[in-house]
């Protein structure tokens, strides 16, 4: 009877996480098909909801093409740098295709062969199933090796459950996240396999499938230094654990798993994972980079307070905090073999201070925490009851666990890029020669060179360089020609010259700057360089401007923003109501009335008036300017082809900034730049004209 009994929980333990997990993504799909106009391209393919998706989808398209070279120069990322030759070979920045392409990539190919269908739709239940298979080693870790019932029911369930989880794992997502938590928790599987096994045959089975495993874990992420890292924390417990024992057989079993990792793999983390040391340390070296960092604007890597962590993870603070205390009594009464695990839980404390792509990494832990409590409890329950109390709870359980987390159940997840700035991408194939370079804001660096297969100048993951200031500065200068003077002087020489000249012949980064602005270091080029606008770029241009106008002295940028009024309306011919009536603009005396709202009451507590400098009215080919005041802010109409109308209110200095003029207003000097296609707001681009063209004027 026990024994049936264990192996109808333990299904049960696997059963009911997963199928919970797989219906809280999969239901999303009956939302997809409510939105095919807008979450599917026209020939059906689903847009995904990763910009890095994109990333893994181009090699896998390129492998199934045949065109994938791998360790050779990617010639769509980080132009003009991977075709560029120094003479110094320390300053040789250069982008790669992966070797071995990813395996994300290789095993998305190798489905859609398959199945003959497009990477994206592979892509769209792809990820939801992989995300489900950290199920597996959560129970077993925790049943088989610890004996603990709840503990690992719980740390499954609310990991799969968890908006943290679910958001990075949806259908459509296609990135690493999928296994980045059934790999490690694998790994120490069968890490704890081997410390128990007394059969010399058992152990080294095991020890090859933790080799296996530990390099299908660089194969998936990338990151030798996580494995390098589990390797020492098994090596530390082996130690531990029998020290005063050690057989022959445990130093052959270290030898096949660090055979079947592949000792190159874990050469090449030894670096990186002592780097991550070093800047944990208080010896950490301080930097002397002198441009802004993109850190501090990525979504992920911004903090969250306790009460956000615990809504991600458990949603219930109470919960919370006894997730973690029963983490820590965990980690107290099985200290030896629990050290294998610490290292994950580490990484989910880091989401405390590291922002929220760590945070997935502590809702196992919160639950973990939580059912060891409960298996404490039962403890003090007589033998015969227990398994009386664990069937009863079980869907107690779960039904808590989906209560609390009702942040999941209805979220919906939906596509990164708008299908009409998708097909704007795809028109890029058409409208640029094949050989183009896009110059346009990171984001989309991805997407752009998937869609359009043309060169950026950087993405995702070559976004912290010093292209980050000068593409945002190109954006928020005033001067056509100092921004012309930017993009075809990083187009020329790249940003490898630049810190060539920094760093080997210690030029002052200010120099340096201004013999960019001043076009010095411009060469005629046989590439064509496109430049871009897109709408999101209007919810970044805070970013963009901070970037783009960074004191090099002070260390800091400044903000700004262009404000959309939504919602407006004609109250008489020349009185604007927006916002629901909050904002009210006289056009006829210039002046702007907003209610002044309470943050807490949201009541109204009387108001404010802003004059308005000058009003700017787009419409059609329609440009003109209406002055107002010699001081305040700047107004703007502006009128698209289908008769759309927008209002919008910045500062005059935001006004002039290129940004605005050539994206906004389609204002532009025609000695510098040509316009190839006018799709505002979605996407405004230009052709930046060549050295010859501008000196034949």
């Amino acid at each position: 009877m026990s024994n049936k009994f264990n192996i109808s929980f333990l299904v049960f333990s696997f059963v009911i996480p997963i199928i919970i997990g797989l219906f809280l993504r999969f239901e999303d799909l009956t939302f997809w098909e409510k939105n095919k106009d807008k979450f599917y391209l026209k020939d059906g393919r689903p847009i995904l909801t990763s910009v890095d998706g994109y990333y893994f989808a181009r090699y896998g398209n390129e492998y199934l093409k045949g065109s994938y070279k791998a360790d050779e120069t990617d010639p769509l990322r980080f132009v003009p740098d991977n075709i560029l030759k120094l003479e110094d070979d320390n300053y040789d920045i250069k982008v790669k295709y992966p070797d071995p392409i990813p395996l994300e990539s290789w095993l998305a190919a190798n489905l859609s062969k398959v199945f003959n269908q497009p990477i994206e739709n592979i892509a769209l239940w792809l990820t939801p199933i992989l995300a489900v298979l950290v199920v597996i080693p959560l129970v077993l870790i925790f049943r088989n090796i610890f004996d603990l019932y709840l503990t690992g029911f719980l740390g499954a369930l609310t990991t799969v459950v968890s908006f943290a989880y679910l958001s990075r794992t949806s259908i459509a997502r296609f990135d690493t996240d999928s296994l980045n938590l059934f790999f490690p928790f694998a790994i120490v599987l069968f890490f704890l396999k081997i410390l128990e096994e007394k059969k010399e045959k058992a152990k080294y089975i095991y020890s090859i499938i933790a080799g296996i495993f530990l390099y299908l874990y660089y194969w998936w992420y990338d990151h030798p230094d996580l494995v390098v890292l589990l390797l020492i924390i098994y090596v530390v417990v082996l130690l531990i654990s029998k020290f005063n024992n050690l057989s022959k057989s445990d130093f052959i079993s270290l030898a096949l798993i660090v055979l079947f990792t592949n000792p190159l793999v874990i050469i090449k983390g030894l670096i990186p994972l002592t780097k991550r040391i070093i800047s944990f340390s208080v010896y950490a070296p301080s930097s002397d980079y002198p441009y802004p960092s993109v850190a501090s604007s990525i979504s992920e890597l911004q903090k969250y307070d306790f009460f956000r962590l615990a809504e991600l993870t458990i949603g219930n603070e109470i919960l919370f905090l006894l997730g973690i205390f029963g983490t820590i009594l965990f980690f107290v009464k099985f200290w030896r073999k629990a050290l294998l695990l610490v290292p994950l839980f580490l990484i989910g404390l880091m989401a405390f201070k590291d922002g929220y792509r760590f945070t997935m990494y502590l809702a196992p832990f919160i639950g973990i925490g939580l059912g060891f409590i409960l298996d404490l409890l039962l403890e003090f329950i007589r033998e015969g009851k227990r398994n009386l109390i664990r069937v009863f709870l079980i869907p107690l359980l779960t039904v808590l666990i989906l209560f609390v987390n009702l942040e999941s159940i209805i979220h919906k997840t939906k596509p990164k890029i708008p299908r009409a700035l998708a097909e704007e991408f795809i028109l890029l194939k058409d409208l640029t020669p094949k050989d183009s370079w896009i110059w346009t804001w990171w984001d989309f660096g991805y997407p752009i060179q998937f869609f359009s297969e043309r060169g950026t100048y950087f993405d995702g993951s070559t976004q912290g360089t010093p292209k980050l200031y000068y593409v945002a500065k190109s954006f928020i200068t005033n001067s056509p020609e100092e921004a012309y003077n930017i993009i075809m002087g990083i187009s020329s020489v790249g940003v490898e010259k630049l810190e060539y000249l920094r760093e080997k012949k210690k030029e002052p980064v200010d120099k340096i700057v201004s013999d960019v602005k001043n076009g010095k270091f411009i060469k005629d080029l046989k590439n064509s360089v496109y430049l871009l606008f897109t709408e999101d770029q209007f919810g970044k241009l805070y970013w963009i401007y901070y970037f783009g106008s960074w004191d090099f002295k002070e260390k800091a940028g400044k903000h700004r923003r262009i404000k959309f009024l939504k919602g407006c309306k004609n109250e008489t011919l020349t009185v604007l109501s927006c916002l629901n009536g909050l904002v009210k603009l006289d056009l006829k005396n210039g002046l702007i009335v907003a209610k002044k709202i309470n943050p807490h009451s949201k009541k109204v507590e009387g108001t404010k008036v802003i004059k308005i400098k000058f009003i700017a009215s787009k419409v059609g080919n329609d440009y003109r300017i209406i002055n107002k005041h010699d001081k305040g802010l700047v107004f703007e109409l502006v009128s698209t082809k289908n008769g759309r109308a927008f209002f919008l209110l910045m500062d005059e200095e935001t006004f002039n900034s290129i940004f605005n003029q050539m994206f906004v207003l389609r204002n532009y000097d025609k000695k510098y730049f040509e316009l190839v296609r006018d799709n505002f707001p979605t996407a405004v681009l230009y052709r930046v004209k060549n050295i010859k063209e501008v000196n034949s004027k």
